[in-house]
């Protein structure tokens, strides 16, 4: 049986997300200490290059809606990734534009 790259890196974190929600996990792999290390990647669907990036952790504990936009750039593109409430990639899309805001002076 053949597993591509995105199945086998989903199939790894909810691995690693049962371990720390189980009563015995050890404590090097609790949620917390998977989200500090929280490293994530998928494919690009812009330039179908692999990305890797961190979770934005110091962020993400105050949230109180899912599933939370992140904004990624990449290269010279831009994307919106939504995490669920266990950080989890729950939808990507590219960013029509960038553009900055400014106050008015």
């Amino acid at each position: 049986m053949m597993i591509d790259s995105k199945n086998l890196v989903h199939l790894l974190e909810n691995v690693l997300l049962t371990i720390a929600d189980s009563d015995n996990c050890p404590p090097q792999y609790t949620m917390v200490n998977l989200m500090s290390e929280g490293l994530k990647w998928f494919q690009c669907p812009v330039c179908k290059e692999s990305i890797h990036w961190k979770l934005p952790e110091n962020e993400l504990k105050n949230v109180k809606r899912f599933p939370v936009p992140i904004v990624i750039q990449h290269k010279d593109h831009y994307l919106i990734c939504y995490l669920d409430s266990h950080y989890q990639l729950a939808d990507t899309e590219i960013a029509t534009a960038f553009v900055e805001g400014k106050s008015k002076e």
